[in-house]
């Protein structure tokens, strides 16, 4: 496969790196093999995002940006702008911890001397 022109293989041998499009039943760390001759490479292990974005468009639909780093999303966010024409807004949170009442806390702090123990 090159930039804009497709080339269809019967066969791939050991050590050729093709493209495959339209698979529709595979994800990414499968291998795929013949089924007589069974190879399982180890899966890859993807650590989980920890940061989110919305985009919200006039539309009702969202699209959510997901990354492991803020870094990661600016870069994400300048190609969509540049490719797309579309504004990104800052990351929120969406989920905040607040304190609802007032409450009361008895607490005895034990100073010590020579050390901790």
């Amino acid at each position: 496969m090159h930039a804009n022109s497709r080339e269809a293989v019967k066969i791939s041998l050991i050590g050729d790196i093709e493209a495959l499009a339209g698979l529709k039943d595979t994800i990414t760390g499968e291998t795929l093999c013949d089924p007589d001759k069974p190879v399982v490479l180890k899966r890859m292990d993807f650590p989980d995002p920890v940061i989110k974005v919305a985009i919200e468009p006039k539309t009702k639909a969202d699209t959510i940006f997901e990354g492991l780093r803020e870094l990661y999303l600016e870069i994400i966010f300048d190609r969509f702008n540049r490719e797309f024409k579309a504004n990104v807004g800052a990351p929120q949170v969406n989920y905040r911890e607040s304190i609802l009442k007032v409450n009361e806390v008895k607490y005895v702090h034990k100073k010590q001397s020579g050390g901790s123990r």
